[in-house]
């Protein structure tokens, strides 16, 4: 038998990241933890969340130190920065390692205060490669062994989803190129690995 566990909400369509606001009031958050890249900030696509944050009178604080493949002491630093912010959700826009590092930020401060309220974790793709805005997995580098590791846990489960295509329009046409064939590879390797055949349990359910 499979257990497949999803996001709690996903939101489609060009101009849906305005939902993040609606989220975030409708449950009761008040500041958010916005975890992004730097590039995304020097090339203004990062100010387009800003503003729907600012357009509400939602603060929030900006963590743009995510490294590409983010190791364990990025995420150390990530979770100390949330810790001193006073946030009680986060926000991640980018690539997968964006969303990777807001997922491993969320899950350890989860787990390090287990009694407060878990921090909302909303995610917004800037590809379309990964799909890790709606997956229980975020891979850390530890650089010391030289090795990734997988983290799996329901607690790293985006619980909102924002999949606005106007943010999958900014990236270069090489990257869109490279982000697709990433999709094919994860559809195929989701429909042959022995490990998890989920998607062959559910193709011969007629």
């Amino acid at each position: 038998m499979q257990r497949i566990v999803l996001n709690e909400i996903s939101y489609f369509g060009a101009g849906c990241r305005s939902m993040i606001a609606d989220e975030a009031r409708r449950r009761g958050y008040r500041k958010a933890f916005f975890v992004t890249d730097a590039d995304l900030v020097r090339f203004g696509v990062a100010s387009k969340i800003e503003e729907v944050l600012r357009g509400v009178g939602i603060p929030y604080e900006i963590f743009s130190d995510v490294k590409a493949n983010p190791t364990i002491a990025n995420v150390q630093h990530g979770v100390a920065a949330f810790k001193a912010s006073g946030a009680d959700f986060i926000v991640a826009l980018g690539g997968g390692s964006a969303i990777d590092t807001a997922k491993a930020i969320a899950f350890f401060a989860r787990k390090a205060a287990p009694d407060l309220p878990r921090p909302l974790l909303a995610a917004i793709p800037t590809t379309s490669g990964t799909g890790s805005e709606v997956t229980a997995i975020s891979v850390v580098t530890d650089k010391k062994q030289g090795v990734k590791i997988p983290l799996n846990d329901e607690l790293l489960i985006p619980d909102v989803a924002i999949l606005d295509a106007r943010f999958t329009r900014t990236v270069p046409p090489h990257v869109t190129a490279a982000t697709g064939m990433d999709v094919l590879t994860h559809a195929l390797e989701a429909y042959t690995s022995r490990e998890n055949n989920a998607f062959t349990d559910i193709l011969a359910v007629q």
